[in-house]
């Protein structure tokens, strides 16, 4: 080896030695763990180099160089060598001990990491994973580390991960935001941290943020159609909510307007589609317990609560949230919801996204109606201005910033007292000077320009109330044009004036009536205090009010705590109570007594939202009560012994009753009353008890003498506190026993009659307070009347003694008395009129009750005695009220007079009058009056004319009808030959002979004369019936037809039927006839057209009324009616329709047997006929035919049977 070669790896050898020793310096941890590590490598590396280099020479090569210098330094660099290289291993054992500890600590730190953490190789896969990584993927850890990046990260995010792997060096930090896909598919928003490690390795921390995200995108999607407007802005608020929830079903919907039941859907999302706009009604629906609510989620089993809404079974929805929507007023504006058929999984997330868009479509919905109301309102604009009686001035702001006054309304010209037209187009200061220097022109300008609602008042006194006062309001009518109104709110500021009066009058009225009210927020437990309430509890207004709890330990009294904190529970769970009364303890110590009165306002839920009530100081008004219990008390046994001494007559008895119950009320044993004689001038002694009752102490007393004297003389209660100290004592009455002592004027109607005195001894603590003796004196009143009356007692009973001789007499002459009022009464009250006895002056001296029954007259009003009264009650029973005042006035006027007359009344009733006067010997005294009930003997006079009447007319057919029979008969008999010969004769000419015509005139008049026939013969009731089982409709119907044929044009026929009517026996042909002749004449009398009714209707199977007569029908009847609307009938011609050849038509028009063969067909029949009608009104025929199931017994309640013919007119 050459001296250069061995000159090198000295100086290597060297440089072994400084990294070793710098090694070792650095090896207690003052450098960091690299330097360490490329230390150790130095001192290693150069070590081995130069052994090997040192080998490799000795072995390959000869030292070309003797120098023994040289060969001991190389020995002694291998010597120092292997010297160092033992400190080294110790070293190492050191190093990898202290490598060991780190490895385990961060093993620990790794696996106990709330955070996910992710050791990776270069290729993505896991090394090592904590438990909370594992619970994040889902995965177990075996699992876990199985997996790839690209197997859990979404492919669009797992190439760039990858790549952000390759491309980090040692020590870099690299951030990513990822969607991570766990187990159960779920893909969760993933913000990482990556670290590459020395050894190549990454250590990954993953947190998650797919809620911030969620939001984020929520956020975005918001931004991106808050911009738009109208039917586009709310079909995207639909499509963004479906997708940011991930619900299928959205609405927006506005309430209809001036309704609070019926939403209107701005845009309807069903199934992720959008559908045309709807209306539905609330009720029963989720939306219903949500507009004007609150919002509320329903996040799954959604039709249990609602399960009437056909709607939600309709689309499947299972879940359910909503918000309502406020216009700026406060009030309900719609609504805006999300549904779905499987349950909601985040429901505080979905409140709040629906939260955040309620307010942007809250301001859509007012902006789209403000828009509209604008164009409906500009619609209007120009009438508005013109007819207003506000004053108006338009202004147009132009580009270098003149205002132009482009318009003013008529009103503006007399708030102002200008002519605008002169003004029009100068701009704002020239047209106005007044107000260049002021305020107004440039907030005119920025109302133009940024649309700001600008308002000014402008206020004028006299004294100190409101004389004047006006109101401008501007604002903008369109970009950089607006509008000024003038208005007069002289009214309102006096109304606000008289306002703030009021809450001042209230402040007041609270302070006077000790009176405070007071809110508490059950939420918050925030308090509101009225001022009075900080004054009741000795507070500054300017102190924060307390909560209930800081109330209850701080004021309320310890032992009503309870009660109250039983009250406050009550009202939290939503009830009420009655008004309470507690103590309170005030910063001073005292103690007042509150009553308070709450109620509980409670939201759609039932949960208390508020509860407000007042508080009133009751301390004075409770000592008051206590008071007047104590009085009550008193008050009531003082009514007692009232009794019990006015019912006491014996004077000494009364004496001792007194004097111990006074001894009673005010609580001593010993007393004394001294009575006053009548005319006497001294007090005697009277009754005494304890320590008065002594014998020396028994004499009379004068006024002023003694606490007794003073009592009397001066009429006053006299009160001592020592008796034996006082200086007015009577000599000699010094007993060294009595101590307190109190003497009251015992006063009745006649004056003093003596005195009562009370004491308490010496040594007893008690004295007479001022409630004591006015107890006293109140007592002494009862008293001294019941002395008074003793007295009187005692002098009425000789009194009474000498009258009772008297008192027989008269008693014997009353009974004489009662007994001639008691027949007199009864004869009065047994009487079937009513009798009414007035005195002279009007005043009612006697009635029975038959005249209070027949004038309904109360009995309370009888008893006010006034005649007027009554007469004023009965007008409005009377017809004729006038003629019955002007009788009774003339009556009155005349008291001598008689009067006999008849009085009907508006119900019917007919009552005889006679009057008479009252005599006593004579003197006029008064007026009898006597009324009797006629009205059951009118009626049955009315009803036995109306008998006689229509015997008399079934008299009169029966007779004419016998008369018409013969004569038919014959007639009948002449007829025939006439007609054969006129046949015969007719046959044997030929068929151009022109005596064909003359002789068929003939045969026309024959079967004419033959056709009248038959009706008289129909009429006598001597044709032949062929009765059968029919349904009058049927024939009505049939008839009709026939009518239909023969009715002018302009007369219209209606038929009407009940339904399920019964049959009946007739003869078809006869009821045909009937029919055809009551149709002919309805037609004959409608010649200017009309309307002509048949209707058919079953009465009741009990029995019913004729609707004209009134006669009662017995069973079933089938009712027919005719009806027209001619000229009608008066009443002459309605008393003779039914009479045979009676005809009101002229002549050769009629026979005037229609309506009498119609009369007779139906009496044949068993029926019943009546005709109704009045002139100008038409005619009605009624037509009354049994039915089957009755006609066998079929009668009428008339006197002639079934056969009366019953007329009757309205006018009659």
């Amino acid at each position: 080896m050459s001296f250069p070669i061995l000159l090198a790896l000295c100086i290597l050898t060297q440089l072994s030695v400084v990294g070793t020793v710098y090694f070792l310096l650095t090896s207690a941890g003052r450098r960091p763990g690299l330097v360490r590590g490329l230390g150790l490598f130095l001192f290693c590396g150069l070590e081995i180099a130069i052994l090997l280099h040192i080998t490799l020479a000795r072995r390959g090569h000869e030292l070309k160089t003797g120098n023994f210098l040289t060969d001991i330094a190389l020995a002694a660099l291998i010597a120092l060598a292997f010297g160092f290289g033992s400190s080294l291993l110790k070293l190492l054992n050191r190093s990898r001990n202290a490598l060991v500890q780190s490895e385990n600590l961060s093993s620990t730190l790794f696996d106990q990491s709330s955070e996910p953490v992710i050791l990776l190789d270069h290729s993505g896969r896991p090394l090592d994973i904590n438990s909370a990584a594992c619970d994040y993927l889902g995965y177990s850890r075996e699992e876990s580390l199985t997996l790839t990046v690209p197997d859990v990260v979404h492919p669009d995010d797992a190439s760039g991960m990858m790549y952000q792997l390759s491309t980090m060096v040692c020590g870099d930090i690299a951030r990513a935001r990822v969607r991570v896909r766990r187990k159960d598919g779920i893909w969760m928003e993933t913000e990482t941290s990556t670290r590459r490690l020395d050894n190549g390795t990454f250590l990954t921390l993953a947190r998650d943020i797919t809620s911030q995200a969620r939001q984020q995108r929520m956020l975005e999607r918001f931004a991106e159609i808050s911009s738009g407007s109208g039917d586009r802005f709310f079909t995207a608020v639909a499509r963004s909510l479906s997708e940011t929830l991930g619900l299928e079903h959205v609405l927006v919907g506005e309430l209809l307007p001036g309704r609070t039941d019926r939403v209107r859907t701005l845009a309807l999302m069903l199934d992720g589609e959008l559908t045309a706009a709807v209306e539905y009604d609330l009720a029963g629906t989720p939306c219903g317990a949500i507009v004007g609510k609150t919002m509320a989620c329903y996040p799954s089993h959604l039709r249990e609560f609602f399960p009437d809404a056909a709607m939600l079974a309709q689309i499947g929805a299972v879940s359910y949230v909503g918000t309502p929507l406020w216009a700026f007023d406060g009030s309900p504006l719609g609504i805006l919801c999300a549904l779905s058929r499987k349950p909601i999984a985040d429901p505080q997330y979905c409140q709040t996204v629906l939260s955040c868009y309620s307010r942007r479509v809250e301001s859509e919905i007012e902006r789209m109606r403000t828009e509209a109301a604008l164009r409906e309102s500009e619609e209007r604009y120009s009438n508005v201005v013109n007819v207003s009686p506000i004053g108006m001035h338009m202004y147009r702001l132009e580009a270098d910033g003149r205002l132009i006054l482009e318009a003013a309304n008529p009103a503006a010209d007399w708030l102002l007292g200008l002519d605008h037209s002169k003004l029009l187009g100068r701009t704002i200061e020239d047209a106005f000077p007044s107000l260049a220097h002021t305020e107004i022109p440039e907030q005119y300008r920025r109302v133009a320009v940024h649309g700001e609602r600008w308002r000014n008042e402008s206020v004028t006194y006299k004294g100190n109330k409101i004389d004047g006062a006006f109101e401008v309001v501007a604002f903008q009518r369109s970009p950089r044009k607006m509008a000024a109104v003038f208005m007069n709110i002289t009214d309102r500021k006096k109304a606000e004036e008289a306002l703030r009066e009021s809450e001042a009058g209230l402040a007041n009225a609270q302070r006077i009536t000790h009176i405070g009210n007071w809110t508490v927020d059950p939420v918050t437990n925030a308090s509101f205090w009225s001022t009075e309430m900080y004054r009741m509890c000795g507070m500054s207004p300017k102190d924060k009010p307390p909560t209930f709890f800081e109330y209850l330990d701080s004021f309320v009294h310890p032992d009503d705590r309870d009660m109250v904190r039983t009250a406050m529970s009550g009202l939290l769970k939503g009830r009420s109570h009655q008004p309470l009364d507690y103590r309170i303890i005030l910063p001073d110590g005292s103690v007042r007594v509150c009553q308070v009165q709450s109620t509980v306002d409670c939201d759609s839920a039932g949960r208390p939202v508020r509860i407000s009530g007042t508080t009133q100081d009751i301390t004075e008004r409770k000592h008051a009560e206590e008071t007047l219990h104590r009085q009550n008390d008193f008050l009531v046994a003082l009514q007692e012994s009232a009794l019990d001494l006015v019912s006491e007559s014996d004077l000494d008895t009364l004496l001792r009753s007194v004097l111990s119950r006074a001894c009673q009320f005010l609580g001593t044993e010993s007393g004394y009353i001294d009575l006053l004689e009548t005319g006497a001038d001294h007090l005697t002694p009277g009754i005494a008890l304890g320590c008065l009752d002594q014998d020396h102490l028994k004499f009379a007393v004068r006024k002023g003498e003694g606490i007794t004297g003073t009592a009397w003389e001066t009429g006053e209660p006299v009160v001592v506190n020592d008796y034996d100290t006082w200086p007015g004592r009577i000599p000699g009455c010094e007993l060294n026993t009595l101590g307190a002592m109190v003497a009251v004027p015992l006063v009745a109607k006649s004056g003093v009659v003596g005195v009562i005195g009370l004491a308490h001894q010496k040594s007893s603590p008690c004295t007479f307070d001022e409630e004591s003796v006015i107890r006293l004196v109140e007592f002494a009143r009862f008293a001294a009347m019941a002395i008074e009356r003793a007295r009187l007692h005692d002098a009425l009973r000789s009194e009474l003694t000498a009258r009772q001789t008297e008192i027989g007499v008269r008693e014997q002459v009353e009974s004489e008395l009662q007994r001639s009022l008691s027949l007199l009464r009864a004869t009065l009250e047994s009487t079937a009129d009513g009798i009414l006895v007035v005195d002279r002056q009007g005043g009612i001296a006697g009635y029975n009750r038959k005249f209070l029954e027949l004038w309904r007259i109360p009995i309370t009003l009888a008893e006010r005695k006034d005649d007027a009264n009554l007469i004023a009650f009965v007008l409005d029973q009377l017809k004729d009220p006038d003629g019955f005042v002007r009788k009774v006035t003339d009556l009155y006027a005349s008291p001598l007079a008689e009067s006999y007359d008849h009085l009907e009344f508006k119900d019917g009733r007919h009552f005889e009058r006679y009057s008479i006067p009252q005599r006593a010997g004579d003197e006029v005294i008064g007026r009898v009056w006597c009324f009797r009930d006629i009205t059951d003997r009118k009626r049955a006079e009315k009803e036995r004319a109306r008998l006689e009447e229509q015997l008399l007319l079934s008299q009169k057919l029966e007779t004419i009808g016998t008369l018409a029979a013969g004569i038919a008969h014959d007639f009948n008999n002449l007829l025939v030959p006439v007609i054969g010969y006129t046949e015969l004769a007719d046959s044997e000419l030929t068929d151009e002979d022109p005596r064909h015509l003359h002789l068929a005139e003939v045969l026309k008049a024959a079967y004419r004369a033959k056709s009248l026939v038959g009706q008289i013969l129909a009429f006598s009731r001597q044709q032949p019936t062929d009765s059968k089982q029919l349904h009058l409709e049927s024939v009505v119907q049939e008839s009709a037809a026939l009518l239909r044929s023969t009715l002018e044009p302009n007369i219209s026929l209606e038929t009407r039927f009940d339904p399920d009517l019964p049959p009946l026996f007739a003869d078809i042909t006869q009821l045909h006839q009937v029919i055809m002749n009551l149709g002919v004449n309805s037609s004959h009398a409608m010649k200017s057209g009309g309307k002509l009714s048949i209707s058919v209707r079953a009465t009741s199977s009990a029995s019913a009324n004729c609707l004209v007569c009134g006669c009662q029908l017995f069973g079933t009847h089938l009712e027919l009616c005719v009806a027209d609307t001619g000229h009608g009938m008066d009443q002459a011609t309605l008393r003779r329709v039914f009479d045979p050849f009676f005809t009101t038509k002229p002549v050769g028009e009629g026979t005037g047997l229609g309506l009498a063969v119609t009369h007779g067909i139906v009496s044949r029949h068993g029926g019943h006929i009546c005709v109704q009608s009045e002139v100008g009104h038409g005619t009605e025929v009624y037509i009354y035919l049994p039915a089957v199931e009755t006609l066998d017994h079929c009668t009428l309640t008339a006197a002639t049977g079934c056969d009366v013919v019953a007329v009757q007119s309205p006018l009659a």
